[in-house]
C-alpha cells in the first residue's frame, strides 16, 4: 500500500510539473509584452543558507532577493519574495505561483543567480534542465553557486575520505542516516550537476569539501562577508581572566560537536578554567553578538574550508580553530595563516595550546582578521565575482 501511494504521489508531482512548464511559456509571452526589462538588476535566489543570499545581492546595486526556505538561524532578514507563507496551503499554492513568478523574472532581468539546488519549478525529475533552459533561450545571463549539501555528493565524499585516510562529515551521516546514501539521492545530484555544467555561464564550488559531479571547471567559493560587520576588538585580549569559548554548529553531528564537548570536558578535568558556550538553534544575529566578546571559536572539525561562522568569527577578532585546509582545497593567499587549522584528531592539543599560550589567541585573531576583510569581505567579493564572470555594474 506504501509503495502505491508513493506511486501515485509521483505521477501527480509529474503532472503538476508538466503544468508548470506550460505556465512558464504562457505567462512569459503575456508579461512580455508589458513589463520593462531592467538590465542592471540581479536576480539572488532561492534558498537561503548561511545568510548567502543576503550577502551577495547586497554586492550589487539592485538586487531582487528570493528565499523559499524557512531558515531558523536568519529569521530577521528581509527578502523580496517569499512564496506564499500560509502552513497548510502555501506549499500547493506556491507549486502554481512560483512558475509565474519566474516569467515575470524572466521579462524583468538579465541577471540570475541561483543559491543551492533549488528552482521556481519542481526540481526532483530534470534537475532543473528546463527551468536553466528556458533562462538561456531567453538570453540571461546565468551563475550557479553550489553552498554545501546542495551539490555535495555523500558517496563521493565517503570514498575521498578513505582514499586520504581521514574521516569527513559523511562518515558520521553515514552511521545516523544510511539512508541518504542511497541511489536516487545520486542520481538527483548527478542531475542538478548536469543541468549546471550545461548551462551556466559560471558556477561557483568548492571542489573538495563539496565534491560532487560537476564536471566543468569552478570557481572557488566567495564569502561576501559585510564590511560594516567587520569589528576588532582588541580590548577583549587585555584581560584574559576569564576566556571565552564558542561553538555555534548549524547541524551538531557533521560539524563535530560530540568531539568538541569531549574535549572541553577533558580540559575543565584537567584543571583548565574557562568560559564554554555552546549556542545551538540561536538566531544568527545573537550568535554575532557573542562573538564580539569570545577569544576562540571552534567551527567544524570535518571540512575542508572554512564555514561561513569561521568568516564571522575572524570578522568578530576571535582566534578560530577548524579543518579548513589551504593544501586541500583551492583559498585564497595567507589561508595558511588566518585560522589554527584543527582536525577532529587535533583539537585536544591544539585548544590547549592556546590555553597555554594566551598571547597566541591574539595572534591567530588579528591574523584571521586581516586574511578576512583582505579577502572575504563584500567589497572583494564583488570585485572577485564580477571579474571572475566578466561582468560590470
Amino acid at each position: 500500500m506504501r509503495y502505491l501511494f508513493r506511486f501515485f504521489v509521483s505521477l501527480l508531482k509529474r503532472a503538476i510539473f508538466e503544468m508548470q512548464k506550460i505556465l512558464v511559456v504562457f505567462s512569459f509571452f503575456l508579461f512580455k509584452k508589458f513589463i520593462k526589462k531592467e538590465e542592471d538588476l540581479w536576480v539572488v535566489g532561492l534558498w537561503e543558507a548561511a545568510n548567502y543570499i543576503n550577502f551577495i545581492a547586497d554586492s550589487f546595486p539592485r538586487a531582487f532577493r528570493i528565499n523559499l526556505a524557512s531558515d531558523k538561524f536568519y529569521t530577521r532578514n528581509s527578502y523580496d519574495f517569499r512564496g506564499i507563507q500560509c502552513k497548510y496551503l502555501g506549499p500547493i499554492l506556491n507549486l502554481f505561483v512560483l512558475p509565474v513568478v519566474f516569467s515575470y523574472l524572466v521579462c524583468r532581468a538579465d541577471n540570475f543567480v541561483y543559491c543551492w539546488n533549488k528552482g521556481f519549478l519542481i526540481n526532483e525529475f530534470d534537475g532543473r534542465e528546463f527551468e536553466l533552459s528556458f533562462l538561456k533561450k531567453c538570453n540571461k545571463f546565468l551563475i550557479a553557486s553550489f553552498l554545501g549539501s546542495d551539490i555535495r555528493s555523500l558517496k563521493l565524499s565517503l570514498e575521498h575520505g578513505k582514499r586520504i585516510g581521514q574521516e569527513t562529515m559523511a562518515s558520521n551521516l553515514f552511521l545516523i542516516r544510511p539512508d541518504l546514501f542511497d541511489e536516487k539521492k545520486e542520481n538527483f545530484l548527478k542531475m542538478i550537476a548536469r543541468s549546471a555544467d550545461k548551462h551556466a555561464d559560471h558556477i561557483f564550488n568548492a571542489n573538495i569539501d563539496q565534491i560532487s559531479y560537476l564536471e566543468r571547471e569552478v570557481h572557488p567559493f566567495l564569502y561576501f562577508y559585510p564590511d560594516e560587520k567587520f569589528q576588532k576588538n582588541n580590548a577583549k585580549f587585555e584581560s584574559l581572566d576569564i576566556i571565552r569559548i564558542i561553538h555555534a554548529p548549524s547541524s551538531p553531528i557533521i560539524k563535530g560537536t560530540p568531539i568538541v564537548r569531549s574535549v572541553v570536558k577533558k580540559l575543565q578535568k584537567n584543571g583548565y578554567k574557562f568560559d564554554y558556550q555552546e549556542l545551538i538553534n540561536v538566531d544568527n544575529q545573537d550568535v554575532i553578538h557573542c562573538l564580539r566578546d569570545a577569544h576562540i571559536v571552534v567551527n567544524e572539525l570535518y571540512a575542508f574550508v572554512p564555514g561561513v561562522l569561521s568568516i564571522e568569527a575572524m570578522a568578530a577578532h576571535c582566534a578560530v580553530l577548524t579543518s579548513g585546509d589551504p593544501d586541500t582545497e583551492t583559498l585564497p593567499q595567507g589561508a595558511d595563516q588566518a585560522w589554527f587549522k584543527t582536525r577532529y584528531w587535533e583539537l585536544y592539543d591544539h585548544l590547549k595550546y592556546l590555553l597555554d599560550h594566551q598571547h597566541e589567541m591574539k595572534k591567530y585573531a588579528d591574523q584571521g582578521y586581516e586574511w578576512a576583510w583582505n579577502e572575504c569581505r563584500t567589497t572583494v567579493s564583488r570585485k572577485k565575482f564580477l571579474q571572475a564572470v566578466g561582468k560590470r555594474t
